[in-house]
């Protein structure tokens, strides 16, 4: 009894050791995302700028938020991250409000701005939230890759060769005529 008990309160602090992580890293990611939206503020293209922020938001973060009450039972099917997807934009889009401090009561976008600052800051942004990311380096498909590569280049030289023995032949027997 005591022992499960020990085991279930492992997993409860693992639990909240993981949710402290991804809730740091979502609130880094958000303020990465930070001078970009004052930008589009400025340049009244929020609407624009929210629509790419939540696809950045979603790829680096392909879990729902823990604000987000996920089914489980449905959490398998195809469907169902769209299904959460509009609460996971609202989420996102209420904390960046909040770090901005900036209450719009419509969001519509105004004319496009010729050169568009918070493009370019957003694209800062992104490079930086892609650096952070942790990449396994698996190396076993590379190495598939390059026998495929130099087996293709074995073959073209043998085709190449028996090319070249086929047009000699031609060619002598041309002159044979």
């Amino acid at each position: 009894s005591s022992s499960s008990q020990g085991e279930r309160k492992k997993v409860t602090e693992t639990d909240l050791v993981a949710r402290r992580v991804r809730k740091r890293h979502e609130d880094a990611t958000a303020k990465l995302l930070l001078p970009s939206f004052r930008a589009a503020i400025r340049e009244d293209q929020v609407k624009s700028f929210l629509d790419c922020a939540a696809l950045i938001w979603f790829l680096r973060f392909p879990e729902p938020e823990e604000e987000v009450y996920v089914h489980q039972p449905f959490v398998d099917d195809a469907g169902y991250d769209d299904y959460i997807r509009p609460e996971r934009f609202k989420i996102l889009k209420n904390r960046l409000f909040w770090l901005a401090s900036f209450f719009p009561k419509n969001i519509r976008d105004g004319p496009v701005p010729e050169d568009s600052v918070w493009m370019e800051e957003m694209n800062k942004g992104v490079k930086v939230i892609v650096s952070s990311l942790r990449t396994h380096k698996d190396t076993s498909g590379l190495a598939g890759i390059e026998l495929c590569l130099e087996d293709n280049l074995g073959l073209a030289k043998e085709r190449a060769a028996l090319e070249a023995q086929e047009r000699q032949v031609e060619e002598e027997t041309m002159l044979h005529f």
